[in-house]
């Protein structure tokens, strides 16, 4: 730090010595000195993980500035090249203080909010930008919602008569932004939400590229409202009526059920069960290995009797891609033929009004119906939800127990099948 006791914000050097010579380089993030750990190096208490995500991003930077320096020796001592601290310091500028180089004269414009919210997602179209942490391209349909949630700040915008910029994406912004999009836009909370994710994400890339220093996003207050829907699960008898139809006479439903079974057998997302090619079955036709789409991740499945008939009847080749708005349509009607017609109640809260209504699961039924029915009769089936977690690649208990769709009646009578609830009464002497 430049000035260590100080009792404000203070500037943060990086110090490099190589060679018997030192570099002392200024990396331009700020911070006040009892915030610093000494034995880290970074900013914040290694203890406290609500310290440690309150400076993530001036330590993200601070790492960055480290992985340079170090890729930079590596270089001037292949290259055969004299190692010096002007060296050094010229090269960092050129990775880190670009605008260094811009003439004094020169006026510079700062990216706006708005600018910088559509740059983010053209470059992530393009594939310049790729998912934070991942090194992936971004799914299309995601890109999609973020373009939604840029058209509706333009709109509240709009709306309220007054302008957005880094320095205002505050708690109050939060605040009306999310009631507007209650009360004049009647999203959902979960819309809300993911309205609210994106732009965590902006400000967050933003921060990093230096165009602001703001940190309301990061409170605990900014939060991302979303609610438990009434999302279902089909048991292995209803899994068992979809495989036992005849579906001889429609060659389009037909592919559509295997399909979709498919997915309710391996837990697989829809965009990798229509993905799945002969070489992804394991050689002695036992497992399924596929690398996921989202996640990246290889992953290991049994192939149950069920997908072994399925692929048997395509073989040598397996049922093709199929849009998901079209197989989320053919799959209504195919719970309709299986009389997948029993009621569970739904709920949403739309427009700030929780909604409730009984409806038959036929019209519930969806793509991602495959991997919540895979994830919950596995874990109905006593299965480890470790080994669960491994397939459906759910990086936390919590977040797997979300796909878990079982009612308080269903939990009661797997309770009631276990030894505690089954224990002889006691003979009493007196």
């Amino acid at each position: 730090m430049k000035e260590a006791s100080a009792n404000y914000e203070t500037l943060i050097y990086m110090i490099y010595r190589f060679n018997g010579q030192r570099l002392k380089y200024s990396t331009g993030e700020k911070v006040h000195p009892e915030n610093w750990d000494k034995n880290l190096q970074r900013l914040g208490n290694n203890s406290n993980k609500q310290s440690r995500i309150a400076f993530k991003d001036s330590n993200s930077q601070l790492d960055r500035y480290e992985a340079k320096v170090i890729e930079l020796r590596r270089s001037f001592e292949l290259s055969r090249l004299e190692l010096s601290p002007d060296l050094f310091k010229e090269k960092l500028d050129e990775e880190f203080k670009k605008d260094s180089r811009v003439s004094k004269t020169a006026v510079v414009v700062r990216e706006d909010f708005l600018n910088f919210a559509q740059r983010f997602i053209n470059e992530a179209l393009s594939g310049e930008r790729l998912v934070r942490r991942r090194n992936k391209k971004y799914v299309p349909i995601t890109l999609k919602t973020h373009q939604t949630t840029l058209t509706n700040i333009r709109e509240f915008i709009e709306y309220r008569g007054r302008s957005v910029d880094f320095d205002n994406i505050d708690l109050n912004f939060h605040k009306d932004f999310i009631r507007w999009l209650t009360n004049v836009k009647r999203y959902s909370s979960n819309s809300i939400g993911n309205q609210i994710k994106h732009i965590k994400a902006w400000m967050r890339a933003a921060h990093t590229e230096g165009l602001h220093t703001s940190r309301d996003y990061e409170s605990d207050e900014f939060i991302k409202p979303k609610e438990e829907t009434g999302a279902i699960y089909l048991s292995n008898a209803e899994l068992d009526k979809l495989y036992l139809l005849d579906l001889s006479d429609n060659k389009k439903l037909d592919k559509v059920r295997d399909l979709f079974l498919i997915g309710c057998y391996t837990g697989l997302r829809y965009s990798d069960f229509t993905q799945l090619k002969i070489e992804n079955i394991s050689e002695d036709g036992k497992r399924l290995i596929v690398t996921t789409q989202k996640t990246q991740s290889k992953i290991y499945i049994p192939i149950n009797l069920q997908v072994k008939a399925i692929l048997q009847k395509y073989h040598p080749s397996i049922p093709g891609v199929i849009s998901n708005q079209k197989m989320n349509e053919y799959l209504k009607e195919l719970a309709v033929k299986a009389e997948l017609n029993h009621k569970v109640e739904t709920s949403i809260t739309k427009g700030g009004q929780r909604i409730a209504k009984f409806l038959e699961k036929s019209k519930l039924i969806s793509t991602h119906t495959a991997r919540r029915s895979f994830a919950t009769n596995a874990y109905l089936a006593g299965l480890s939800t470790i080994d669960i977690m491994r397939i459906t690649g759910h990086k936390t208990e919590t977040s797997f127990m979300k796909y878990i769709k079982i009612t308080g009646e269903e939990t009661a009578i797997r309770m009631g099948d276990h030894e505690h609830f089954n224990r002889s009464a006691l003979q009493i002497a007196v």
